[in-house]
């Protein structure tokens, strides 16, 4: 990325394309970026930088909170946490909660 604090949406495409066999519009970036919670600000020194939303920022801090609260219990009245990967998750696949219902033979 750039040398300074700020990242501008040139800056991720130039990494995303130095990194992958990918060439990236920067209007595609620029909306993939909102997507993801991204909000740009006019910048005095860099012309249109990048930030996490408000909205971003509170759901993050609230999620780490409820974590750690969960944490200090004691364990036995803790649950078994489990981190999946859903790297491999596409558009077509789809959450069907019928497969938390446990089958009955």
């Amino acid at each position: 990325m750039n040398e300074n604090r700020y990242t501008t949406a040139t800056d991720v495409i130039k990494f995303v394309e130095d990194n992958f066999p990918v060439k990236v519009n920067l209007r595609t970036m620029q909306r993939t970026l909102a997507r993801l919670g991204m909000v740009w600000r006019k910048s005095k020194k860099k012309g249109n930088i990048y930030r996490e939303s408000p909205e971003v920022i509170q759901k993050r801090r609230t999620y780490l909170h409820t974590l750690f609260e969960y944490r200090s219990l004691p364990p036995s009245e803790q649950y078994l946490e489990v981190w999946t990967d859903e790297s491999e998750m596409t558009h077509h696949h789809a959450f069907n909660y019928r497969s938390m219902v446990p089958k009955i033979s």
